[in-house]
Order: C-alpha cells, then structure tokens, then sequence
C-alpha cells in the first residue's frame, strides 16, 4: 500500500482498526547533480555508499557525493575520494616501504581523539603546517623527496581521504577512534617514485567496505578473532578476521561467542582484518581464565600496612612497610617501597604511616615483596607538630606556584597527587596543629588549586572541598575558621576577609549539602545588632542554607527540628554525633554555648532511643524490649473533636509484636507518648502522632488506641495523612518512642524561643557568679523623694562577687517583713519588745537578715533558721538537705516569708517538685497556713480530696464578660463547623471507592453516556420496580427525559432531588458493575506498578513473647500516673461520633500503587477515551484507578479545607481557654506543678510570670527542664534539695557517662563554690542510721526529741543488720537473685506477722528485675495469707498487685517507711556491682528507713567498692552484718531464732511460752500461748453482768460492750385497756401492750354473724367471712356467697350446661353461665376429624394412582419412537377417543362467529404428540406429585 493512501476496512475487523498508521520504509531521494544517495529513518539499517576514487594528482572532481549519515552505533562514516583508480593502488602499494610526513587539511578532520598526548604525537608525525585561515584554501604537502626535512614538491589535495578522520578541537574523544587515526596517517605517508613498483591491484570487488556478520571465535589479551558467517570475497583468504580490541565500538569487552558485525580493510590480503567491530548480540558464557590471568589488571595484588622504618641511601629514601594481610604465596610481610614510588601529597612519610601498596606476581616479588606503586590512605598525627605542618603547607603552595608557571605533563602529575590524597588533607584539617599562619596558608592553597583545576580534575577538587567543609574546622561552636574570621574581621585584614568570602563562594557552590556550617562563617563579619539589615540577610542565608542541606548536623540548636528527619533517623548514631559535654566546674564561654550545650543534649535523650530502636529494626539487631513495635496497623476512624488543637482524633487497630496480657498493668501506648507510623515498613515516609486517649477497655476488646498528628512535624497535610492511612491500612508499623515526648516538646520548643541574651539568672547560670538580692529586696529613690520598688534584675552589676553582708547596702528599711512566721509572737514577745516596741508587728527587711534572734525562740532548728533568713537575700538560693532534715518544712517557711514582704511580688509563687506525691505534701503544708482561695494545683486529678479541690480544672472561674462572650461564640462557631467537617470526613472516606456518583463527578459527559449506552441490558435482565425490563431503549428514554442539558450536570446537580436523575443513578450502578473488570485485573496491575513493600520483613531475631516483661509494671504506673497527674487528660473518644473508615463491601477500592503507578501512565489518553465498552479490563482498571485517585484528591482538599477553618476556631479558643486560666492563676497567691506539668503547661507559665520559683526535689531536675520554666520575669530562684542522692534520671546513658548531662543545676552550682546552705538535723532515722552515713554527711545531726520515738521492730534483735548470703545473681538485660528474693519476702511476712502493718513494711531492689521478681513472689504470699493481707476495697487501690510497697531505689528517693528491706541483688565471683558503685544510690537505699532498715547481699561482692566497704566495715564493728539474722519473739526477747535461708523463719507456735499480757479489758491477762501473733484488744473471758435499768444480770464476753447487750428475762404484763396479760422480754418494757393484745374475743357483724378477733384490733375494719348459700334465678343452680365480700349477682353458676346446641342437636358440654358455642361442639369436631383423615388417605392413593400411570405411559414409550419429531395419532368420534375428538370439535365451532364470515367444516382431527417433551412431562408430573 503506498505511502498517503487509505484503505476502508470493515468495521467487524477490529484488528484492522488497531492496526492503523503509517508505514515505516526507506526511500530514495535524488542528490542536486543528479546522483542518488540513499538515506534511512531512524528505525532502518545504515546503507552503505559507494566510495569513489582519490585524484593524487591534485584534479578535483566536480560532482559532490553526499555525505552519510552516521549509524546508531556511533562509526565512523566515510567521505568520497576524487581521482584516478590507478593512483589509488600505486598509493597503496607504496605505504609499506615508505614514510613521508604529511600535512593534513584540518578542516576534513571528524574523529575526535580522547587522549592529548596521542594528538600531540600524531602533528608530530605529520608536518608543521599552519593552520589555514578562515576563508582560505585549503592544501595539502606533500614530501617526496628522500630527505625528510626537505620539500621538492607540493601538491594540491582536495576531498577527503578514506579512513582519515582527525578532528583537533575536540581533543577527548574514544580511543578507539584515535588507533584509526594512527592507521590513516601511516597509509597516507605517500612517495612519488614508488610507480615502477608492481602491487597487487585493487579493484571494487577486494575493496571490502561493506558490513559483515559473524561470531567471535577466540579472545587475546588485546585482540580476537572472527568467524565469518558467510566465506570472504576474493582476493581474502579463508573465514577467520583479525581486530584488535579497541576498535570495538560499543566499549564492550567482547567474549567468545559474541555475535558481531564488522568492516574489513584491504591493505592486508594475506591477513584479514577488521577496521570496525559492533556487538550485536551478547552471549552469556563467562569470559575465560585465560583472558583474565593474561590481564594488565590481573600481574598485581594489592594490600595495605603501616610504615615501619625508614632509610636514605644515594640521595634516594625509601622504607619498609608490615603488611596487614599478605596475598597467598609470598614469604614476608616486610615490602620495600620507594618513596618516588609513592603517591603522598607531597609530605614527608614517617613511620606509623599506613600505605596502599601494588605487588607484582613474579616469583622474585615473592620472596622479596617490593611495591610497585604506594598511595598513603592514613598519616600518623602523633609523628608530626605544628611546625611540620605548617612547613608542608608552605612547601605546597611554592610547588602550587612551579606548577602554575610550567604546566607540563609533570606538574600536572604533582597536581593530581596533591588534590587527591585525602589523607594529608584529613589530618591538615583536624586543626589541633594549625596557627593563623597555617591558616592562611591553607585558605591560599584552597584558593590555588580551584585556578589550577581544570574540569579534568574537577570532581578531585569538589571531594577535597566536602572533606574540608567535614572537618573540625567547621565546628558547630566556635570553629577554628571562625575564630581566625573574627580576629580577622577585628584586625581590619581585609585581604584575608577576601580569602574567607572567596572561599565561603567556592564551598557553598561545589559543597551544597555543607551550606549551613559555611554559612556560619559570615557572622563575624557582620553587624552584632539584631535589627541591621545585615542581621536580617545573614538569618535569611541560614534559612536557605538550612533548606538546602536539610542535615540536621550542620544546623544551629536553634534551628534543629524537635522531631528527626528520614536522614537522622537512617544515619544517626549517638557514637558519632558531635555533642557537647555539661561544664561541671567553670563557666560557659557564652549564654550560646549554655544554650547549645542543654538543647542538644535534652534532644538526643528524647530521641536517641527511638532513632535507635528504628536503625536496629531496620538492621534486623532490634531488641523488643528496647522499644514498642505495632505491626498490621489499621485505619478503623476518624472523630472531630474540641480537646486538641488538631481538631482530629484517629483511632488505629494494631498488634503488638510482643502481646501483652494486661493493658491495665502495661506501660505502653501511654497518654503522650510519641508514635511513629510508617505506610511504607521503611520509615522513609514517617507520620508523627502521639496518644491522646488510652482506654484500657478498647485496648482489650480492640487493641484500638486514639492518637493525634503532629502536623507542625509532619509534611503531608491531614487530608494526605488520612490518604496513607487508608491506603496502606492493615499493613502499616508503627513504633513507640520510649522517652516521654509529651514532656520533652514544649521544653525543647520553649528552649528554642528563648532570648539567649535575655536569659534568666544569666550571671548565675552561665558565668557562675555569687548572686545578689532579688530585685524585689531592693529599693530606689524616685525624684521626688518616694521610694520605688527597683524591678530590674541587677542593682549593680559590678557587685557580683561580693559577699552576703555587702548586699545589705541595697536594702531599706521601708521593706517590711512578718518575723512571727519563724519567731512566734506569743514565745518571742517579752525577748524582743525591748528593740521591735511594734513586736509582733512587722519588721524592717535589713534588721531581719542583720539580726540573728539569738535570744528568740523559733519552730526552726539552727541550721534551718540561718537558711531561711539567707537565702530570701539571694536571688538564686540553695539549699541542700540530707535525708529527712525538713526541706519541705523550710521550703513552706519560705513561701510564707515572701508573702509577708510589703514588697512581694504580685504574681504567683510558683512550687515546682519532681513528683506528683512530694507536690501533695508540700501543697497540703501550704493549705494549713493559707486559705485554699489562694493555693491552686495545675495538673490532673489528685488521690487527696483536699487537693482535688483547689486543682486548676475544679476552681470556680472569674472570668472577665468579654472572655465568657468570646468562648462561648467559639464554641458556637465550632458547633457550626463541626458537621461540615465531619460530612466532608465521610466524603473523604467514600472517595476511596469507586461509586455511580464517584463515576459521574470524575468521568467525562461521553463517557457517562457511553456507559449507559453500551451496557449489555438484555443480557443482565434486570427490572424496574413496576416490572419492567430494563432494555437500551428504556434508558435511552430516561436519558431522553434529562433534556438537552450536559447529563453530567443535570446528574451531579439533581442527584437526591430529582427521580429520573435517581433512576439514572440506578442503572449507572448496574452497568458500572457490568463494566468493571474482575479483581485479578486489579491484582495485576498491583503488581506491575508496585514499587515498595508494604509489609516490612523482620530480619532481627525478635521473638514475640508475651508481655511477661514486669520489671518496669509497677514503675510503669507510678510514670503513667506522673504523667496523668501533670497533663489533665480529658476523654477524647467518644464512639457515637465515631466515624468508620472501613472498606466497603463489593467497592472496588484504590490501590495502593497508584500514586507512583500514575506517573507512569498515560492517563490523558485513558481519560478521554469516549466508547469505554471497547476498553481491556486492564484498561478499564486503571480508567477506574485514575478516576478514583482524582476523587480522592478533591474530596481530599475539602477536607483539608475545612479542617482548617475548625482547627483555627480550636486554636482561638484554646487561647482563650489558656487567659481564661492565667487570669484565674494570677488572683491566687501560690500554684503549683510538677517539673513535668510545668513543661506540658510552659504557655500557661509565660502569661502568669511567676517572679518567684521554689523548686524542691532540685537536684533531680534535669537543667533544661528547669530552665525552660524559667523566664526573664523571674526575680528569684530557690534550689532545695540534695545532691548527694540521686541525680536527675536520663533515658540515654551514653548522656551521662560521657557528655555529664544527669548533673543538675543545684549540683552544678555547687561543684563551682556557689554560696549555699545546708540543714544539719534529721527528723526521720534512727540516731545508729545516721552513723552509716557520715561519710556522705560529716555534719549531719540527729533530732532527738523527733526521732527518740522510732522504736526498732520488737521481733527483730537489731533496728539494723546487712544479711549475708553467696546465693548467684541471674543475669541479662536487668539483674534478678531469686534466692535473695525469697529471704526478703519471708523477712516481711514474717514483720507483718508480728503485728507490722503491710503499708508499714517496703522492699527495696537495687534492679528492676529484681522488683518484678519481688513482686511475684509477694503477690502469691499475701494470697496463701489472706488473714494477715485483708483488702479494703476503699483503702487499697484494685490497681495495687500487693500490699507491701515494692519498688526499685531509684524510684523511691523521696520516700520513707517504718521498716525498709533492701535486696542489694549483686552476687557473682567477678565482683561486678554496676550502677550499685555510686554513692548517691547507696544513700537512697539506707536513708528510707525510720525504725528498722535490713539489708540483704553478698559482702565480699560489695566490699569490692571503697563506698560500700565503708558502711559494711562500720556494721562489722557492732556485728550488725553476717549470715545469720536474729529474729525474736516480740514479748519474750529470751526466745530468739537463728534464720540463714527463707524456710528458716518460723511459723506458728515457735514460742509457747504463756502470752500474759494485759487484755484491752485491762483486767484479765491473756491466756493464749505468744506464737503465732495474736491481737490483744478481744478479751474472751466469760463476766457476769447487770444491767442498769432492771438490775437483771446475764453472762458475756468481756470484751462485749454492756451497752449493745439486752436483757431477756421473760416479764409480765397486763393490757391497761382490757386487763389481758401478756409475756415479753424486759428489754421490751417500753412497747405498748395495749396496741400489742393478742387476747382472742367474741363479735358479732352487723349482718348478724358472730366471730372471733383480737383485743387489739378495730372493730371497723373487720369484715364478714361467713359462707351464705342461695338459688340463682336463671337456672335455679344452688350456689354460695361471702358475705361481706360479694353478692347474688357476683356469683356465676359452675355446673354443666344440660341445653342442646340448635344447629346440630347434641348436647352443650359448656359451663352453664357461658352461652352455647355450637363451634365448640365436641361431638361435630370429632366427626370432622375423623373425615379429614378419610381424605387424606384418598388423595394418597389417588397421587399413587397417578404416579404409576405416567411410569406406564414412560416404560411403553419406545426409543424409536423418541428419536421421531412427534407422534402422529388420528382422533375418531367414535369409540375411545370420542371424547377428546368432541371436545376439539365444540371448541373450534364455538370460537367461529358469525361476524368472522368463517364457516369451518371439520373432516379430520389428529393429535401430534412430542413424546420427548412428553416424557420430560410425565417425569415432571410424577415428581411433583410425588412431593
């Protein structure tokens, strides 16, 4: 068919029709001169042309060939030659034996050479002609002469020579083409007297330019051979072609059996070779060993090793290296090397140098290994000094210099081997060696080799710029380059400042990734206002900077996210990262680096844990007790709710990777904690959430939890989040993170946006100044003589290290203060009347902290009076308290003293503690001196009704009217949108499926109506609701009904308001569920375009136990408890709003693929395709994917946008909820708040700016917690606590071992002498404890008059005593002795036993481990001794496993009980005691105890550490430590029991001594035997007794109380109405006998009738019982009635009925009052009965009767006569079938009418009969009858 054509083709031929287009051919097209020349398209093969004759003698041919396209494969193309066939072959013939230099026409040249040095040999070769000019003629020289030197004739040359193909301007070409070039030049060297000389001549046949095919048959080193597939043409002999290897164009190593198309060339005839080979098929046999032995590659091995001596003979250096691993076959390790050999940057080589070295095979190099070649891979730093470097660096940048002049191929050389040895370059940039001038040095050297770099050596150059930008010398602190920049800058250098910025531009172009440290380098060069422009353009650069790096390493710790990205969370590790360390002693360089230093630190222990936990999980090394993993994660509903900012609840159905049996004793997925959810299983496309409602019982029935996204770290909007969710839902993981991030966000955030230059208690903090008084204590004049309260934070800045006494020039006496707090009036009146005359009124502030008040009384203790009165002088004080010296006593005093200066501040005193339980305590002193309108608690709810009442959510509000009218107009608001959102949340949900209205709203008008239009009704047969048949033509109608609107429009517009738009959507539904494909097609397409795994693979060797892990349970509630109590947790689920996201049934769905599979699509074709019914089905699937995917995006953005609004209106009111609560905060006088409420509620602090904040519990606050409560509105600090103990707990203990970061501030201070004071007397211990602990507290006291009550355990022979054992320790993760455990669960039963309460008695455990095991053991003991263990449901909390407090050390500081039991656990033969090594640990454990304190343990493993051995030394010396513990019977102390292990404690009667002690009587003595314990408060003995009133005596119990007792002597007494007698009890004396008679009388009814009644019993309301009988009237029945109860005409006669029923004459058997029912005959329905059955026995054998004729009629039906069409029978009106043939006959004249004009005439009737059907008949028949 030619080319513009068309054909018709008929329209069945559908293939035909696929089939259109245009054809692909080749065709001829006719040159200019009227020559032809063959072209392609891009899809032909080359064609190719016919070369013509080369002219020698200069005669140009007129006639120009067109030039040939160059092929796919990139060969070269030949041009046409001009001349005389026979000069050709002389010119041939001639090559061999001449060589002459030619000049070459550069304007022909087409081949681009890759190497330099091949051009720069070939213009050797060739003569030194000039290169023409533009414009001028081009000639050729030719030299024929035999001296070489000398031309004699020159000749002109015009065209182009054959295989000559050289192109000077593009000198980095293939190499390839350069060997051709070589060629060409060699056969161009012609000579004019070679014409005598006979060659073989040359003709178009040997002339072999044409392609030929064949296979590579063998492979060299460096050539091959070819098997032609067809024989060679003449003049060649045989079918094997040479060529080399670098002619192979596609840069392929070619292998045997690689099928090839090749050119020949005709210069060797006896030799035939290949000038181009082409791969054109691979084969996939390997190459052979023998090509891989022979390589170049394959004579060298290579290792690496450290130089170990070095040596100079004959001005030549060289060395010996150790190998670290020696190929196979070489004797020694030992490898000279030559220093010349060596490629080292131009440094000198010292020992300990590690070099790369290249062997040779040789057998020689076996025995004796010498290195061909050296490259330095690592310098020794040790080995060389500042002077060293600063020496190379100079001798660098002269030879930089030699090399700029000479640019020869030797410097070139040196240049490469400067730029590329990393090594030198990494150890010239650590910067411990570097001064200014090396510096300088390096910017210069830096600066030269971007000049001497060509684009050759350009990546060497990018690489040296990263591992610059990578090294020390960009820190994020203070870098060296940045100090150098800034003395610069200060020096006014200017040239170096040009350096620094040249430099900085050369970076930040070749380095991106490193913009953010470079950029740093600018701010010593700017402005230091914060308001200049340049401060403004240096913000904006960090902000690019910051974008185009995106690493979070390079960033400012301002800038950091608060979450981590996909890059730190794949590469991060806490090894690695460059953290500061906490300056335990001197100052911070700068509030910056104070800043930095706290921020990073606090960052990394939030995140290093999950960062972690990710990389192991993804490794396949994670550890599940490390961190939670939810795996099958799914998307189950969404809520729109008002309690938080997001406005958004997502509920998510999971299963943990390790089960967990009890959700209510599980510290997972607790309220706040962090989530990370990952559709993908990669964690490269993470959504933040956290927890915002845990139910337990949803947990249990569902494992559903309720999170909330963290959109402000999230970078998909909720609308793309919830896309995600349901796109990946049931295959998501999703990990929790194990720090509490609710706590850790708002410091870290509050950190970030803080002034560092405004910065609380600067001096203080960062450069550890002595403080000053607080602002607050000082006084100023104004001008006009008033005094003023002076607010600034400091009075005199250059007073900071005076001492206290100096403060008191800035105090006045105007500032008054109320001494009675501390010095109660009533005690101190007659002390201090003489110099206070207003004693007890208030005091001038200078005279209370002058005067000691020695000579007055105080509720104080010595030291805690001189603290007090000192630190209210301090603005940051410090007071430290041992264990029980009353800190929080002193902490109240103090608040009380604040609130009595005339000069208090009037906002709030803010109490901050570390936990909720020291929070209580210390609020329920405050309540006993203040009002509880002024004391509020910020928090949750409190177990202390008290405190519940005065809590922040529970305070009767005050709110101003504006604030009420705003939120109640945002709630209304949020009421409006509420619904729209959550219409647009089902919307979104809906989208996700493929619906008739999700068809309509996406799908083209042509589309929707080739829908309805092609859809096969006929086959579907589906009807209307009248009936009718769906049918095209009836929905052709209905469409017809729509008008001539877009049906699109008129269905999307009319949908629910119209019924033919209903009726539309009818059929759209059917005839989509036609068209849509099958769900494999589905399937398919997931698998084609599916990119990434859903389902993350679990590599790591976790096995999914259940949570049997209960070491951290009972820890896990107190942290949830913490956390509760700090938060205010509100119930956010509610599962009426609740909306479903679930898939819906027979929809078909998105999937998940198609977001990316899209891209990939042609989806405007798909999309616009009209007659949808032609489509495949895996067209029509992606059709479906596409418009489902649109939906989905559009519901998507209505969703997003209005979950905008609603988050806007929740943002507002929840701000105006945070004034509402400020403004009621700001009337009360204290608040209070846990350090982690207090970061959790930091916006609520920043509008109250509490001026004043008392922090108890300090030395457990971590720094930046604190400091982040902190703000410039804070006047003064208070820091009491104790330092000794235990420091602040972090979750990294990589933080504290090597940055210090769990030093508190308080410790902090006091490591660098800051003033502070210390209470000396404790009121809890024993005085014998306190010796224990003397060498942590020299000058701690005991306060007798408290403590001399604290009587030791009367079972127990010692208050204290270290139980000794060897029992092993277990090992693994956490520590646990189970032997030891049992010896502390005994000990306290056995307490218990002998009458300790259970809430009286702790255990203690050094491990967690230990604790659960604790717990276990002490659970099944308090169930087997239920009587010592009673539960109070009121009291004891459901929640609690046990009675016994049992908790770690570290989680009870702050704690005390009456008797402690500590289970030191460690027992091993290595002396290994962990963590127990600290002191603050030690001091926790053996400060808890009021009265009696046991330690149990392994000695000889603790007395390994000189902090253990002390105390256990001190308990050897009063014998309080041994194997033995000696426990007695608490009343008689002779009985005592020697107990070694757990079953040595006794049990029951070990003492049968007689009790004898004094009942609760205080009479009778016990009599019981004094084991087992027994209580003394139920005297059994059997007293006699009288009672007051009656004097009658009876016997009781003694302890029974005489007043509950009642006297039962029987007494009489008489009726004082009737005179009856009566008998009672006495104790019944004052009843009413006369109400009470029960004397029997006679009584006669006013009917007549007499009976008996009760004496006591009105006579009015008895009534007649008597029996009355009478003859009823209408049947004349005897009968009888009640006579006070009923009448004649209540009573219906019972007898039988005697009448006969009228219809059918036999008797009534009814009752006689009833009428006759003729229907409840018995006689009638007995007759009917037995008819029914005489029926049913008839139909029976008539079906019977049916049956067997029509298995007759089958059985005589023949089978010759089924095979016949029909049967034919004639019908006669005579004889048997008369009846039938009358029948037919009366029908057909009946139906003839005279109005038909037909008068019928019947001569014949016959019956046809199809007996098939007739047979299928009766077997019908007979099986329905049968039925």
């Amino acid at each position: 068919m030619q080319a513009g054509q068309s054909t018709k083709m008929p329209q069945s031929m559908y293939k035909l029709e696929n089939l259109q287009g245009k054809p692909r051919f080749k065709k001829r097209q006719t040159s200019s001169d009227g020559g032809s020349s063959q072209t392609e398209n891009r899809l032909s093969k080359k064609i190719p042309l016919k070369a013509k004759p080369l002219d020698i003698k200069g005669t140009e041919n007129t006639s120009r060939t067109p030039t040939a396209e160059r092929s796919t494969y990139g060969s070269l193309s030949s041009k046409s030659f001009s001349g005389s066939q026979q000069n050709v072959n002389r010119a041939h013939s001639q090559t061999d034996r001449h060589k002459r230099s030619l000049s070459l026409d550069r304007s022909k040249v087409s081949a681009k050479p890759v190497v330099a040095k091949d051009m720069e040999k070939l213009r050797r070769k060739v003569s030194n002609l000039p290169t023409p000019k533009k414009g001028q003629k081009d000639e050729t020289v030719v030299n024929v002469s035999n001296n070489p030197g000398k031309a004699t004739k020159t000749e002109n040359i015009s065209g182009s020579l054959s295989n000559l193909v050289v192109l000077e301007k593009n000198v980095q070409k293939k190499t390839s083409e350069v060997n051709v070039l070589k060629r060409a030049a060699s056969l161009s060297n012609l000579n004019s007297n070679t014409q005598g000389n006979s060659v073989l001549p040359v003709t178009r046949n040997n002339l072999k330019n044409d392609e030929m095919k064949g296979k590579i048959s063998k492979i060299k080193d460096h050539y091959g051979f070819i098997k032609s597939n067809e024989p060679l043409p003449d003049p060649f002999k045989g079918d094997s072609v040479h060529f080399n290897m670098h002619i192979v164009i596609n840069r392929k190593r070619p292998v045997e059996g690689d099928q090839v198309v090749f050119t020949m060339t005709n210069s060797k005839i006896n030799k035939p070779s290949a000038t181009t080979v082409r791969i054109v098929q691979k084969t996939a046999s390997p190459q052979p060993k023998s090509a891989i032995q022979k390589s170049k590659v394959s004579t060298r091995s290579t290792t690496t090793g450290w130089l170990t001596s070095i040596h100079e003979r004959s001005n030549m250096k060289f060395g010996f290296l150790i190998a670290n691993e020696m190929p196979a076959g070489y004797a020694i390790r030992d490898i000279r090397v030559d220093f010349v050999r060596v490629r080292c940057g131009g440094i000198d080589l010292v020992k300990g140098d590690i070099l790369e070295v290249k062997l040779g095979i040789q057998e020689k190099d076996k025995h004796q290994p010498f290195a061909l070649s050296a490259k330095l891979i690592e310098c020794n730093g040790g080995k060389r000094s500042q002077e060293d470097i600063g020496l190379f660096l100079d001798m660098t940048l002269t030879k930089l210099e030699e090399i700029k002049c000479k640019m020869d191929q030797k410097s070139i050389e040196h240049l490469l081997d400067i730029v590329s040895c990393d090594a030198v370059w990494k150890l010239v940039c650590k910067g411990d060696k570097l001064d200014n001038g090396s510096l300088e040095c390096l910017l210069k050297i830096l600066l030269k080799l971007k000049d001497l770099c060509s684009k050759t050596y350009l990546q060497h150059y990018t690489s040296l710029i990263t591992l610059v930008t990578k090294s020390p010398l960009f820190g994020q602190k203070r870098s060296i380059l940045m100090e150098f920049t800034t003395e610069a800058f200060r020096n006014g250098n200017r040239m170096l400042i040009d350096m620094v910025q040249q430099f900085i531009s050369i970076s930040i172009n070749l380095a991106p990734q490193r913009a953010t440290p470079i950029t740093m380098l600018i701010q010593p060069t700017i402005s230091a206002d914060p308001d200049s422009r340049e401060q403004f353009l240096f913000g904006l650069v960090k902000v690019l900077a910051r974008k185009i790096t995106r690493k979070d390493s390079d960033m400012e710790w301002d800038e950091l996210p608060l979450l981590p990205s996909e890059n730190e969370i794949l590469s991060y590790s806490l090894e690695n990262a460059q953290l500061p360390e906490v300056k335990c002693k001197g100052p911070y360089e700068s509030p910056y680096d104070y800043m930095d230093t706290y921020f990073r630190l606090l960052r990394a222990d939030c995140l290093s844990g999950l960062i972690s936990g990710i990389s192991d999980l993804l490794k396949g090394s994670f550890d599940p007790r490390d961190m939670s993993v939810y795996l099958n994660v799914e998307l189950t509903g969404l809520q729109v709710t008002n309690h938080s900012e997001s406005g958004l609840a997502i509920a998510l159905k999971m299963k943990p990777l390790t089960p967990v049996q009890n959700w209510a004793f599980s510290s997972k997925l607790m309220y706040g904690s962090l989530l990370a959810i990952s559709p993908l299983g990669n964690f490269t496309d993470i959504m933040w959430a956290t927890v915002c409602d845990r139910d337990e019982k949803l947990l249990t029935k569902s494992q559903t939890i309720v999170i909330e996204l963290c959109t402000e770290f999230n970078t998909a909007s909720h609308a793309e989040s919830i896309f995600m969710l349901e796109r990946y839902s049931g295959h998501m993981i999703m990990v929790e993170s194990p720090a509490y991030y609710r706590a850790f966000q708002p410091v870290l955030h509050s950190l970030q946006a803080i002034n560092v230059k405004k910065l609380a208690f600067l001096d203080e903090l960062v450069e550890v100044k002595h403080p000053i008084p607080p602002p607050f204590c000082c006084q100023s004049k104004k001008d006009d003589g008033s005094d003023s309260v002076d607010i600034k934070e400091n009075d005199d800045e250059n007073n900071h290290e005076q001492d206290d006494n100096t403060h008191t020039s800035h105090l006045h006496n105007d500032i008054t203060i109320d001494a009675s707090i501390i010095f109660p009036a009533k005690e101190n009146k007659d002390a201090l009347v003489e110099k206070f005359p207003n004693w007890p009124k208030r005091i001038p502030l200078d005279e209370f902290h002058v005067n000691n008040f020695v000579e007055a009384s105080t509720t104080l203790d010595e030291s805690q009076k001189i603290a007090v009165m000192r630190s209210l002088n301090r603005r940051v004080a410090i007071i430290q308290g041992p264990p029980g010296t009353g800190k929080t006593f002193v902490g109240v005093k103090i608040l009380q003293l604040i609130l009595s200066l005339s000069s208090c501040p009037r906002s709030p005193i803010l109490v901050l503690t570390y936990k909720n339980h020291a929070l209580d305590e210390f609020l329920k002193q405050v309540l006993i001196h203040l009002s509880s309108d002024c004391v509020a608690r910020v928090g949750g709810r409190s177990s202390d009704d008290e405190l519940d009442q005065i809590n922040l959510n529970n305070l009767k509000s005050h709110k101003s009217r504006a604030l009420i009218d705003a939120n109640k107009s945002f709630m209304q608001k949020m009421d409006e949108a509420k619904p729209k959102v959550e219409k647009a949340a089902r919307k979104l949900n809906r989208s996700h499926f493929m619906s008739a209205y999700n068809f309509v709203s996406q799908a083209t008008n042509e589309q929707v109506l080739s829908l309805l239009k092609g859809c096969p009704w006929q086959s579907l047969n589906r009807k209307l609701t009248d009936g009718t048949i769906i049918t095209n033509k009836v929905v052709q109608s209905f469409i017809d009904m729509c008008g001539q609107l877009n049906l699109k429009e008129f269905l999307l517009t009319s949908c629910g308001r119209d019924q033919i738009a209903d009726k539309m959507f009818m059929f759209l539904s059917v005839a989509l569920k036609s068209w849509t494909p099958s769900n494999k097609v589905f399937q398919q397409i997931q698998e084609k375009y599916e990119t990434a795994l859903s389902n993350f693979d679990f590599k790591a060797h976790t096995t999914a136990k259940e949570d049997q892990d209960e070491e951290d349970i009972n820890d896990a509630k107190e942290e949830e408890e913490e956390r509760l109590a700090a938060s205010s947790q509100q119930k956010v689920l509610n599962e009426k709003e609740l909306i479903p996201f679930s898939p819906e049934k027979g929809m078909v769905g998105l999937v998940s693929c198609m977001t990316e599979a899209v891209k990939k699509l042609p989806v405007v074709a798909l999309v616009n395709k009209t007659n949808i019914w032609k489509m495949s089905p895996l067209e029509r699937g992606l059709l479906i994917q596409i418009l489902i995917l649109r939906n989905t995006e559009e519901a998507g953005e209505e969703f997003q946008s209005r979950l905008q609004e609603y988050q806007k209106l929740c943002l507002e009111r929840n701000e105006v909820n945070l004034q509402i609560k400020a403004e009621q905060l700001r009337m009360k006088k204290v608040m209070g708040m846990t350090i982690t409420g207090a970061s959790i509620h930091n916006e609520l602090l920043k509008r109250v700016r509490p001026a004043v904040v008392i922090v108890e519990e300090a030395a457990e606050v971590l720094e930046p917690q604190l400091i982040a409560a902190l703000g410039s509105w804070t006047k003064q600090l208070f820091l009491i606590g104790d330092h000794q103990q235990l420091r602040p707990p972090v979750a990294t203990y990589k933080l504290v071992k090597h940055h210090h970061f769990d030093i508190s501030l308080m410790e902090r201070l006091l490591n660098n002498q800051f003033p502070h004071e210390t209470l000396m007397k404790q009121n809890r211990m024993r005085p014998e404890f306190v010796l224990l602990l003397k060498d942590i507290y020299p000058n701690l006291q005991s306060n007798l008059e408290r403590v001399e009550g604290n009587n030791k355990p009367e079972c127990m022979r010692d208050a204290m005593f270290f139980w000794h054992h060897t029992h092993k320790e277990t090992g693994g993760r956490s520590y646990s002795n189970e032997q030891e455990a049992k010896m502390a669960v005994e000990l306290a039963l056995f307490l218990v036993q002998q009458s300790y309460k259970p809430t009286e008695v702790t255990i203690l455990a050094a491990y967690r481990g230990q604790a659960a095991l604790l717990r276990r053991l002490m659970e099944k003991t308090e169930k087997d001794h239920e009587d010592f263990f009673p539960r109070n449901i009121d009291e004891v909390d459901k929640r609690k496993r046990t009675q016994i407090k049992i908790n770690t050390i570290d989680m009870y500081q702050g704690d005390e009980n009456e008797v402690v039991i500590v289970s030191l656990v460690r027992s091993n033969a290595e002396s290994k005691i962990g963590f127990l090594k600290t002191l603050n640990r030690r001091c926790v454990a053996q400060s808890r105890a009021k009265c009696g304190m046991y330690l149990i343990g392994n000695t000889d493993t603790l007395s390994t550490s000189p902090i253990w051995k002390r105390m256990i030394n001190t308990m050897e010396g009063d014998n309080l430590v041994g194997p033995t513990l000696i426990v007695t019977c608490p009343y008689h102390p002779h009985v005592d029991i020697s107990v070694t292990e757990a079953d040595d404690f006794p049990s029951g009667n070990f003492c049968k001594s007689q009790c004898s002690k004094i009942m609760s009587c205080g009479t009778h003595f016990c009599r019981s035997t004094c084991q087992p314990a027994h209580h003394h408060n139920t005297c059994s003995v059997i007293v006699e007794y009288t009672f007051d009133k009656c004097g009658h005596s009876c016997k009781k119990k003694c302890y029974e109380e005489g007043t509950a007792l009642q006297c039962i002597v029987e007494i009489i007494s008489r009726c004082a109405k009737c005179g009856h007698p009566h008998s009672h009890w006495c104790h019944e004396r004052s009843y009413d006998v006369t109400k009470k008679c029960q004397q029997m009388t006679p009584f006669t009814h006013a009917c007549g009738h007499s009976t008996l009644k009760m004496c006591c019993e009105d006579e009015t309301t008895l009534i007649c019982l008597q029996k009355v009988p009478f003859v009823l009237k209408n049947c004349q029945h005897d009968a009888e009635r009640i006579c006070g109860v009923q009448t004649e005409a209540d009573i219906q006669c019972k007898e039988a009925c005697e009448r006969l029923h009228p219809s059918c004459g036999h008797p009534c058997t009814s009752q006689c009052c009833l009428p006759c029912n003729p229907a409840a005959c018995k006689v009638c329905n007995e007759q009917k009965k037995n008819m029914k059955k005489i029926l049913q026995k008839v139909r029976k054998k008539e079906k019977d009767r049916i049956i067997e004729e029509a298995k007759e009629q089958i059985r005589s039906m023949a089978v010759e006569d089924l095979k016949k069409p029909c049967l034919i029978e004639k019908l006669y009106p005579n004889g048997e079938t008369a009846s039938e043939y009358y029948d037919i006959y009366d029908r057909v004249m009946k139906y003839a009418q005279p109005s038909h004009r037909w008068h019928p005439h019947i001569d014949n009737i016959e019956k046809l009969t199809n007996l098939a059907l007739e047979k299928k008949w009766l077997e019908s028949k007979k099986g329905m009858i049968g039925k």
